[in-house]
This record gives structure tokens, sequence and C-alpha cells, in this order.
């Protein structure tokens, strides 16, 4: 089906919609065509799992956009280095060889990072343990994560814009100028991972670029999401009395987008090659078998790889919550207005009273 005039919702920036929920609580078409996206949108479990696991559809093309800048004499050489060495923006032999390079760095890294896990959390997390307002984002989740990916990246990015422009480098509608700009603050983030890099060790570059820019981001969008989903519902019980879930309730990575490499058809549309498609992972939030809910995380051979990190975060943290002799009481959120790519809270305000019981 398409929409007739204008679409039900704004898919632009309908992952930061606040009834998104109950959107994926009604019956939905599967798919539709949104006319100003100029993409179909497939918004149902079972056709998402169907077309991110059918060869017929493609990783979206961030490298052919690269060498279409450099060919115009705009070259993105940051971006087109991070691209080269992000698994999921290939298909075939080059997927899985940067796959397997990838998933053995971060199983040692894992194995590296886990011990220290505890510690890393605690040194964050005390403003939930003392009475006064907390804007969680900025004073805990923040700086947690940037924490978390300095260790992960052996790097520390202080730069507060250019870790800014880390989210744009997804947005398939950036135009040349903010490709341009974004390019520019991606430098900033290379050279400060050079700088930490021995001699030896320059080949990691590439990868550990990779990593933080679609590391961070999604991480950091995890994790405040599904606090502004648990507190708010949750809101004025004890830390103790709250029953956290074993995964995050809410993923900061709402869609990802696939090319039809051919002249195909599903779930009755005719699709055309080379049309877009966009697969909305927040579907997957709202399921309530666990199978189900995992694949936020993604499907198959491009499901994300850095899973087991984030999960290990998010229970750490939520187990050392559960231990503080405080409340919480929501207040308010507010969403990144200027983010297409990534659902991630701009600020999330709380308060932190005494837990008397």
């Amino acid at each position: 089906m398409s929409f007739q005039g204008e679409p039900p919702v704004r898919f632009i920036d309908f992952h930061r919609s606040p009834d998104r929920r109950g959107y994926f609580e009604r019956q939905r078409s599967g798919i539709s065509y949104d006319p100003a996206l100029h993409r179909w949108i497939i918004d149902s479990v079972s056709l998402a799992t169907d077309v991110l696991g059918d060869p017929r559809f493609l990783t979206a093309d961030y490298e052919g956009v690269c060498a279409h800048m450099a060919k115009a004499g705009k070259p993105v050489e940051n971006l087109a280095l991070a691209y080269a060495n992000i698994p999921l923006c290939h298909d075939g032999e080059r997927h899985r060889t940067l796959r397997r390079s990838m998933s053995e760095h971060l199983a040692a890294k894992r194995k590296q990072m886990l011990p220290e896990l505890g510690a890393l959390v605690a040194n964050h997390i005390s403003p939930f343990g003392r009475p006064g307002k907390v804007e969680v984002m900025a004073e805990v989740l923040a700086p947690l994560v940037d924490d978390f990916m300095g260790r992960l990246i052996e790097a520390v990015i202080g730069d507060a814009k250019a870790l800014a422009a880390l989210s744009p480098a997804f947005d398939h509608l950036m135009g040349e100028r903010k490709m341009l700009q974004t390019d520019a603050e991606i430098a900033k983030v290379r050279a400060t991972i050079q700088a930490g890099l021995p001699a030896d060790r320059q080949d990691a570059e590439g990868r550990h670029l990779a990593l933080l820019m679609l590391g961070r981001d999604p991480l950091l969008g995890t994790l405040g999401e599904s606090f502004r989903h648990v507190f708010e519902k949750e809101s004025g019980k004890p830390l103790a009395g709250i029953e956290f879930p074993v995964m995050p309730p809410e993923t900061g990575v709402p869609y990802i987008e696939r090319l039809a490499s051919e002249d195909c058809r599903l779930a009755g549309v005719e699709i055309v090659a080379g049309a877009r498609l966009r697969i909305l992972l927040q579907a997957y939030c709202y399921c309530e078998e666990e199978r189900e809910h995992l694949r936020i995380f993604g499907v198959g051979s491009h499901a994300c790889l850095g899973r087991l990190l984030a999960l290990d975060l998010w229970r750490e943290l939520t187990r050392q919550l559960v231990c503080l002799p405080t409340r919480v009481v929501f207040e308010r959120a507010a969403p990144r207005t200027t983010d297409y790519v990534f659902t991630c809270p701009q600020s999330l305000h709380i308060e932190v009273l005494h837990d008397v019981r």
C-alpha cells in the first residue's frame, strides 16, 4: 500500500515521537510507502526479520557517496575511512572479513573490560545515591558512555562538537555541505585516536574510529531512552523496588535501511531495483518474547557486534542502582530534535529522594 496525501505519521522524525509505543502496539500494515522520504517503511516484526535476512536487500552505499564526493572535488576522507571499516556498511566477502576482525577485537576487549565494569559504573552513579535534582544524560550517562568507549578505543574524545558530528554521519539524507562539515569534525576525532596509538598500531585507527561512530550514540541512546521509559513508568518508587528488565526496553537505533538489488515482490507489493527500505527496529522493542526483543540489536550476519558489551553495561548499571537507598521521581525529558538517525534524550530530569520506608 502507499499513503494517500499526507502519511499518518512523519517518519522522518517518528523515531523520537512520544506516541511510538502506541503506534507499534496497534496492528500495522507491514509495508507502506512514504512519499516524503521516498522510502518503503517496514513496521512489522515478521516482515522486518524477513527483509533483514533476505540477500536481495543490500546495505546502503556509503562508500559510493564518498566516491561521488571525491569525484566532484569535495573529498570526505575521514568519513570514507570510517565507512571502510564498519561491517554494517558492506556486503559479501568484505563484510565477512571486517566482521571477523571486529568480532575478534571486541571479544578481546570484553574479556579485558569485564573485571573493570563494576568500578567504572560505580564511578558515575553517585548522583543517584544522594538527594537532589539530576539531569541524567549530562551528569551520569554521557560521562559513563564516554569513559566506557574511551576504554574500548583507547582514546578519550573531549571535543563535544566533534562528538556531536558522529550521528549525522549515518544520515542518508545529508547534503554535500553537511557532509563536508561532518567530515571536518570527524577529522578532529581521528586525530585524537591517532595520537593515542603507538607507531606500530596505526593500522587500528580506522577500526577505532568505526567503533566510536557506531558505538557511542547508539549506546548512549539505548541507555538514555531505556532509563527514561523505566523512570517515567516507575516514578516515585525506591530504586530497590524497581524490577529493571533484563534487556534495555528501548533502543537508540530506531531503524536501518536497505537497498533493493533487483525488482522483486514483497508482501504483495512491487519493489523496483534501487528502492530504499527503512526497517523500523523499534518494532522489536515492544515484543514480549525475549528472542524477538533481542533483535533490537539487528538480525543475522549484520547483527550488532557490540551487543554483549551493551548488555553487560546495562545489567551492571541496573544491578548497582537497585542497591542504592533512594527513590527516583521522573520530572521531564526532551529528545534530540536535530538527530534523524538515532533516538536519544537531549535531557532527562529526575529528582532523587531518600527512600523512607
